[in-house]
């Protein structure tokens, strides 16, 4: 089973014919009707029949569809999230941070900035209480550092 029979199958159920799913497809019908022939013979089952001039969807046929829709949607979905979680992401993040933690994250900034190639990440090496007051003028996104009290006005990530 291939998502392009899938396609095909769901194509020629929507458009209510071979040929304006051929057409959307850039296929041929007789393309179409091969896939959907295979398909059939790939499961051994008949998903259309053929009714003065027009495909019918069988019992199976329409099991078969309501499934490929779930399928093909639950892909569309998964290609959109993947495509969202890399590079739909752009702009600047700036952070303030002690050398020491600096360094001691490189390895978590470089995979970040792997993970979002199109974001500029700016470092500011800043003690933490200059760290914090950037932070909260604006200067800086993020701040890292050691906080020994919890801040009422932002955000803590222990």
């Amino acid at each position: 089973m291939e998502l392009r029979q899938l396609n095909s199958l769901c194509l020629i159920v929507e458009c209510g014919s071979l040929k304006e799913a051929a057409k959307r497809r850039f296929l041929t019908p007789s393309a179409i009707s091969l896939q959907i022939k295979g398909f059939e013979q790939e499961l051994g089952l008949k998903i259309f029949n053929l009714k003065v001039r027009k495909l019918a969807l069988t019992l199976q046929g329409e099991m078969l569809y309501c499934e490929a829709k779930k399928i093909l949607d639950a892909v569309h979905q998964g290609t959109e999230k993947a495509r969202k979680q890399t590079g739909d992401f752009n702009g600047n993040i700036s952070l303030a941070a002690p050398a020491c933690l600096r360094y001691y994250y490189l390895p978590c900034f470089a995979r970040f900035r792997a993970a979002y190639p199109s974001l500029k990440l700016t470092i500011y090496a800043r003690s933490h209480l200059d760290a914090l007051s950037m932070v909260r003028s604006g200067a800086a996104d993020l701040a890292m550092g050691l906080f020994p009290h919890p801040f009422v006005d932002l955000r803590t990530f222990p």
